[in-house]
């Protein structure tokens, strides 16, 4: 490591006492084994979220340009309006968030082909 930090841990941080054991180093905390229940559920949360996010955020940009236009951008200056080419760029970032969440909502969860 170095001459400044050993790898260890602190006992305690602001008075609160650290769970870790004396002689821990932090690999070894890092390394602490996670329940197989919580990551399938954080993985099927986020196959499901994002993608239904995407389609959203993509519909949006394609029915209501002009107020993702402003939202993303308009908000920051005065009086500002949107050109022509701005609104076609907005609807084609929305047509392409649809498809691709789309994409990754069909492929993230799609039954795999050995079960």
């Amino acid at each position: 490591m170095g001459p400044f930090w050993d790898g260890r841990l602190p006992r305690s941080v602001a008075g609160v006492q650290s769970l870790r054991r004396p002689g821990e180093d932090m690999i070894g905390v890092l390394a602490m084994p996670i329940s197989p229940g919580w990551v399938v559920f954080a993985a099927s949360a986020i196959s499901l979220a994002m993608p239904i996010l995407m389609i959203v955020m993509g519909l949006c940009s394609l029915i209501w340009p002009r107020a993702m236009w402003w939202l993303s951008e308009g908000w920051k200056f005065k009086g500002a309006e949107p050109s022509g080419c701005a609104l076609v760029a907005t609807r084609v970032g929305g047509l392409v968030g649809l498809i691709v969440g789309i994409a990754l909502l069909i492929i993230l969860n799609a039954p795999s082909v050995g079960a």
